[in-house]
């Protein structure tokens, strides 16, 4: 869900390709929108639109799905973010040999910034099922 700034449509979409009870499941980064700040230090902050959770469930059942379960996995997501961060790190002289420079600089940047809002819970990683109704 992270990459989709209009959510509302691709949620409907899903919802009408269901039978009523079929369920969807997906994760959701959940939190404030970026700030104009937070958009310049990200790359590719165009792909980056997380969303508050209480504002995520209302717009399932405006679609027609109803949350059957959520879990936060922000923990585990962090410390895959963080085992990420160490291994391009660890790796970056190869990596920049291979593809340049700045794809590395921006995947770090990119991973770094995960890193920081996850272990501050500026973001949380939700897994989340829904049915429709």
């Amino acid at each position: 869900m992270l990459a989709f700034r209009d959510k509302p449509p691709l949620l409907r979409e899903i919802a009408g390709a269901l039978d009523p009870g079929g369920r969807f499941a997906c994760t959701v980064e959940v939190g404030d929108p970026l700030t104009a700040a937070e958009r310049t230090a990200m790359p590719d902050a165009d792909t980056v639109w997380p969303i508050p959770l209480p504002q995520f469930v209302e717009l399932l059942a405006a679609a027609g799905l109803r949350v059957r379960w959520q879990r936060d996995n922000s923990a585990s997501h962090r410390d895959t973010v963080d085992g990420l961060v160490a291994a391009f790190s660890a790796g970056r002289p190869a990596i920049a040999a291979a593809l340049g420079e700045r794809p590395i600089g921006s995947l770090l940047a990119g991973h770094r910034l995960w890193s920081r809002w996850l272990h501050t819970g500026r973001i949380r990683k939700v897994a989340i099922v829904a049915e429709r109704v």
